[in-house]
């Protein structure tokens, strides 16, 4: 029995001794720095520290993400009013082109009334130009024909008969009426 004794009590003092030494260190912190401990205990594992980390890079990517979202939504959003605004001014020079396109429409028509106006009043003046010539005489006629220039005889040799033809280049000195023979034989193929 006293040897059970003697274990237990070596047990006991075994036990009790590191209990003691931990309580007398809490004790002197206490009495020292009083109840406040600004030692933080750490009892993590690595797994969890890792675990900590790989939380934080995760939350750090997700936040840096919706930071991008959100950038590229809002410049989406800006793109978007920018094309809307392009848009609006297509249909506005749209609208313009079909007005200035209508408004050269007109002109054109306009242009080409005023010219068929002009080629009928000038060659009803032809004309009435080369009955006057039908009456007048050979001398009269030479002095008149040299002095008019070569688009007016081209119109007029158009109009004339074949006797007043003869006449015309007839009144002419010979290079020039060649030449105008020449415009003349172009402009009726």
């Amino acid at each position: 029995m006293s040897n059970k004794k003697t274990n237990i009590g070596s047990i006991g003092i075994i036990l009790i001794l590191p209990v003691s030494f931990v309580l007398i260190l809490v004790l002197t912190y206490i009495a020292l720095y009083g109840t406040n401990f600004p030692i933080e205990i750490r009892l993590k594992s690595r797994t969890t520290v890792q675990y900590e980390n790989l939380a934080k890079s995760w939350t750090d990517s997700l936040r840096a993400l919706k930071d991008a979202i959100s950038r590229t939504k809002s410049k989406s959003q800006e793109y978007s009013k920018k094309l809307a605004q392009l848009q609006k001014e297509i249909r506005g020079f749209n609208k313009q082109r079909q007005l200035l396109s209508t408004e050269v429409s007109k002109l054109k028509m306009q242009a080409d009334s005023l010219k068929l106006q002009i080629n009928t009043t000038r060659l009803a003046r032809i004309q009435k130009l080369t009955k006057a010539m039908k009456a007048m005489q050979d001398q009269q006629l030479d002095s008149l024909v040299v002095q008019l220039d070569d688009q007016t005889l081209i119109e007029l040799l158009q109009n004339a008969r074949d006797k007043q033809v003869a006449m015309i280049l007839g009144a002419l000195e010979p290079k020039r009426a060649a030449k105008l023979t020449k415009k003349y034989l172009r402009t009726n193929k």
